[in-house]
């Protein structure tokens, strides 16, 4: 699931960037929705997946751990991808060192993302769940594109302060989700 989700999120966005459509020379004439809609993407596909993960696929899985590997695995996997690409950078060795620290704690926020739609998934009352990772993933998104694609230009210790500080938020949310969920649906 997380492979699929990812992929047609990566395939939408490079269809939209890179191929020159009408489509593709507007939204790269205006980049202020290039990033709004690839953010918007790339958050309704990795929580939608998790969300369809959740409900359908793993839906004999309603134990609260269910959520926490499932985390660890998207987490892993993207974690992993992205020591890939930062190692095979041309990075100051501090630099590094700070990438992958935040990172580190980015892979809180998927284990996070994955608590809160695991809660949304089972249980009618707590959809609103859905909507705070769909609504705070392509936040981060916006952003990552928009300082990305040069858009933006922000002092890197700002830019990582934030990433740490908006996942640091979503850890609380998800042991606080956590915590209240019962062991069992």
């Amino acid at each position: 699931m997380l492979l699929i989700g990812f992929a047609l999120a990566q395939s939408i966005n490079a269809t939209l960037i890179l191929i020159y459509w009408s489509v593709s020379r507007f939204l790269n004439s205006y980049p202020v929705v290039l990033c709004i809609l690839a953010g918007l993407v790339q958050g309704l596909f990795e929580e939608g997946g998790r969300y369809f993960a959740f409900s359908k696929v793993l839906k004999k899985n309603t134990e609260r751990q269910t959520s926490l590997l499932y985390g660890l695995g998207h987490g892993g996997v993207e974690l992993l991808y992205t020591i890939v690409v930062t190692l095979t950078s041309n990075l100051a060795l501090s630099a590094l060192g700070m990438e992958l620290g935040v990172r580190f704690i980015m892979f809180g926020a998927q284990i996070a993302f994955s608590v809160l739609v695991f809660s949304a998934a089972n249980n009618q009352g707590k959809r609103y769940w859905f909507w705070i990772a769909f609504s705070t993933h392509a936040a981060i998104d916006v952003f990552a594109i928009a300082i990305g694609r040069e858009y933006v230009s922000i002092d890197s210790a700002i830019e990582n302060m934030v990433y740490i500080i908006v996942s640091t938020i979503l850890i609380v949310l998800a042991i606080f989700t956590y915590r209240k969920h019962p062991r069992t649906v």
